[in-house]
């Protein structure tokens, strides 16, 4: 839990930080978005490594609603998590971040973990269909 307490609270100061590209939601809803899009992005990489190395086969013919539905549920759970029940506003208030680092320093390992997260899962796509 505490890779995405640090990646909610340093993708949220980001956020935060560039308010006047949000329109419709709060720097936390967007936040606990990305990394439900980036859960799903990693089962679906899950899955396809689990066809190929247990089962020997490459099929990449999948219906996509399986893993929407689990990028969605994902994010609802984790605005759910931080926001109504209240973990982000305990993270914030402690004295100790997430891994003890800068905020700078945390949004940008924050962003780079979701830029590998998209780059691992295309190269997943590209190399093995």
């Amino acid at each position: 839990m505490i890779i995405l307490d640090f990646l909610i609270f340093n993708l949220t100061a980001w956020y935060d930080g560039h308010r006047n590209r949000l329109k419709w939601s709060t720097p936390l809803e967007r936040a606990c978005y990305v990394i439900g899009m980036v859960t799903m992005l990693w089962v679906f990489s899950i899955c396809e490594i689990c066809d190929i190395f247990i089962y020997k086969v490459v099929v990449f013919n999948y219906q996509l609603l399986p893993f929407v539905a689990a990028g969605f549920g994902s994010s609802q759970l984790y605005k759910y998590i931080y926001r109504n029940r209240g973990r982000y506003e305990r993270l914030v208030a402690s004295r100790t971040k997430p891994f003890n680092i800068a905020t700078n320093v945390g949004i940008v390992l924050s962003i780079v973990f979701i830029f590998v997260s998209f780059l691992v899962t295309c190269g997943i796509v590209i190399i093995f269909t």
